[in-house]
């Protein structure tokens, strides 16, 4: 389990950190825990980091290559 106290604006880094407890030969869940403080900068470090997840999400799909359909 890993509980964030405070949050880093890079995305990067956030999903980097996150990713390493996921890793190979990892037998029990991984849960990750954001201790968010209600009105403060906490909340805005979170949407930040969500909003460019969403658009780093929809970049790579955007450059994924097209498969054809078969006629």
């Amino acid at each position: 389990m890993l509980v964030w106290f405070g949050l880093n604006w890079s995305l990067e880094l956030y999903q980097q950190f996150n990713g390493r407890l996921h890793r190979q030969g990892q037998t029990r869940p991984v849960r990750v825990v954001h201790m968010v403080a209600s009105g403060c900068m906490d909340e805005r470090v979170i949407d930040a980091l969500n909003k460019k997840g969403e658009t780093q999400n929809a970049l790579l799909f955007a450059l994924k290559p097209k498969q054809k359909c078969l006629q």
